[in-house]
């Protein structure tokens, strides 16, 4: 007999299992790698999903990236965005349907004003788009 969380967990990661319609989804996460430990064996059912990284996955003190190899901290961010791009196409999730806000890790939360704007607009709607963008780029702006 098979218990009932381990018949959960096998139907789950379960190939045959019917794709969804997941036009109208995001999935937001903050760093580059929270969507595969989230979601991982769902991804790939779900067509058309969006996926939001809140951060670029590298603290700005350069202690991540010198302990990973890299010379800076936009080196090690950009490394970042290439594994998540890679593991998303994986997964079927084309990098047209990822969108990064370039936040750096651990300060997300000293932006939640300009955060929760660029969150709201995109997951309005195309209209909302500009406004996001704009606000992306005020904040690219203070670095």
């Amino acid at each position: 007999m098979i218990k009932p969380a381990r018949r959960c967990s096998t139907g789950l990661g379960d190939p045959e299992r019917p794709r969804i319609a997941a036009d109208k989804v995001a999935i937001i996460v903050a760093h580059p790698d929270d969507e595969t430990i989230g979601c991982g064996a769902q991804l790939q059912r779900l067509d058309n999903v969006t996926v939001i990284i809140v951060t670029n996955g590298a603290p700005r003190d350069g202690g991540d990236a010198k302990a990973h190899s890299h010379a800076s901290v936009d080196g090690y961010a950009a490394a970042r965005i290439r594994e998540l791009c890679s593991a998303m196409a994986l997964a079927d999730v084309p990098a047209s349907r990822i969108i990064e806000l370039g936040f750096f890790d651990q300060a997300a939360a000293l932006h939640l004003p300009d955060l929760t704007r660029s969150i709201y607009s995109l997951i309005n709607g195309p209209q909302h788009q500009c406004r996001a963008d704009a606000c992306v780029r005020r904040r690219l702006s203070r670095r």
